[in-house]
């Protein structure tokens, strides 16, 4: 229950609180309009910054498809369904097949270069295949 003791108090309980009345300053129609146009210019911006910095981050992590087919490529050379001078387009990929020796040991690598950007993806194994 509040009960008016003095001018501007109310009594809460056992607290005394006074009144505050804040004065605000009125803005004008053109003031107020320019500020939301600075407001939605702001975050327009900042949006399409954003968009841009997802759209690139996802790009460059769509490679699914490609190291799937490189695992496609290890599976058939393995069991001896493509050779080692092999090489192929693959969405915008191109995909090679070599062989090194290290030692006593066959690596084969395949390789896979994007076209546009140039970007490299590598696998490489052992070949334990008995001759």
């Amino acid at each position: 229950m509040a009960i008016l003791l003095k001018k501007n108090r109310i009594k809460l309980g056992s607290l005394l609180y006074k009144r505050k009345s804040i004065k605000l300053k009125a803005s004008t129609l053109v003031e107020t309009l320019v500020a939301t146009v600075l407001i939605v210019t702001i975050f327009s911006i900042s949006s399409l910054a954003l968009n841009t910095i997802f759209k690139s981050v996802i790009q460059k992590r769509n490679n699914r498809t490609v190291h799937t087919r490189l695992y496609e490529l290890k599976y058939l050379y393995i069991h001896d369904k493509v050779g080692v001078k092999y090489q192929e387009s693959f969405n915008n990929w191109a995909i090679s097949i070599s062989q090194n020796t290290r030692g006593d040991q066959q690596i084969i690598n395949i390789d896979a270069i994007d076209k546009t950007t140039k970007k490299t993806i590598s696998k490489k194994f052992v070949d334990d295949h008995i001759e």
